[in-house]
């Protein structure tokens, strides 16, 4: 890998470490900066069943005011595998969790769901910043509590 891929890989690395942490944060501005315009954000089960499909930051932004803004979120992503097809262009595979939290009518929080699967997100460089491009997350285990 050349200098410039692994500058890249730590940029692209940091875009996507700040994109789980403003949905668990709930930065939702800070969060529609790092996706590109129109990018195609897709969330399947563990059949492969898309459950929710979204066209820019801004469908994102609002399903998740809806429906996480209330719930504690906790992402980790894992194990990184780069494939660069160009100087702009760049997929990524993430091995990922995550973990929902609700709090019961007495105050205390308890877990909704704790998921594992993969991040497979496309990331363009858009003048000399990379965003995302494109999101795709497939389950491999759902445990709902």
């Amino acid at each position: 890998m050349d200098n410039r891929n692994s500058l890249d890989t730590v940029a692209i690395q940091n875009i996507m470490s700040a994109y789980c942490r403003y949905v668990d944060t709930k930065q939702w501005e800070s969060l529609r900066d790092v996706i590109a315009d129109h990018a195609p954000l897709e969330f399947q089960d563990v059949e492969g069943k898309v459950l929710y499909l979204f066209h820019g930051a801004s469908d994102l932004i609002n399903a998740c005011k809806e429906g996480i803004a209330t719930l504690v979120t906790a992402h980790h992503l894992h194990n990184p595998e780069f494939s660069f097809t160009s100087d702009q262009h760049v997929t990524v595979i993430w091995a990922m969790e995550d973990r929902f939290y609700a709090n019961n009518d007495a105050g205390r929080s308890v877990k909704v769901f704790h998921g594992y699967g993969h991040y497979h997100v496309e990331f363009v460089n858009d003048a000399g910043r990379w965003k995302i491009a494109g999101l795709k997350l497939t389950r491999v285990r759902l445990v709902d509590y």
